[in-house]
């Protein structure tokens, strides 16, 4: 659940303290008078916990066979605090890896730099994949799209420059929707 905040301008991935204390206390069945001692903590640890396994659940998780579940590749981007108990606790055996930004390098690096280079230029408006091959002095079609074009570092370069991959070119992106029309205008 995200709840969006208009004071802060961002988006908070919890419930705010308030929230738990009161699922806490309605959960409990206890009258207000007695609900001091509960333990709110747990109960942002669950609601965590439930979250993980509902994004999670969507994934690969979901293709198990007898019983065992299907791997799982999941990248989460989290602050540094208590999830990791909480990823322990619903995933045992669970591997964590910190992020590392990965610096293209290779066919990518060049690839990248020959696009930056040639759209640099407002007139060009695509590229074949061909004449990408060209540049990079690679003979296979095959070999592009396995060693550049599909390599992730590349697909971030593509969506941020504006880019597309089309069936036979790299092109800039076009906007499928129709501008929206200032209402208060005229």
């Amino acid at each position: 659940m995200a709840l969006s905040y208009p004071w802060t301008n961002s988006v908070q991935r919890t419930y705010p303290a308030q929230a738990y204390r009161a699922l806490t206390m309605a959960a409990s069945g206890l009258p207000l008078t007695e609900s001091d001692s509960l333990d709110h903590a747990a109960t942002r640890r669950g609601e965590q916990s439930h979250h993980l396994l509902q994004a999670l659940c969507r994934a690969s998780v979901r293709k198990s066979s007898s019983g065992e579940a299907g791997a799982c590749r999941a990248f989460l981007i989290t602050s540094v605090g208590e999830i990791d108990d909480v990823l322990q606790t619903n995933f045992p055996g669970l591997t964590v890896l910190p992020w590392q930004a990965v610096a293209p390098a290779g066919y990518v690096s060049q690839a990248m730099d020959y696009l930056d280079r040639l759209f640099s230029d407002p007139a060009v408006v695509n590229i074949r994949k061909k004449d990408l091959r060209t540049a990079l002095g690679m003979s296979k079609a095959s070999n592009l799209s396995r060693d550049v074009l599909e390599k992730d570092v590349f697909q971030h370069f593509i969506a941020d420059a504006g880019l597309e991959i089309a069936a036979r070119g790299i092109c800039r992106s076009v906007s499928r929707f129709d501008p929206i029309e200032d209402a208060g205008a005229g």
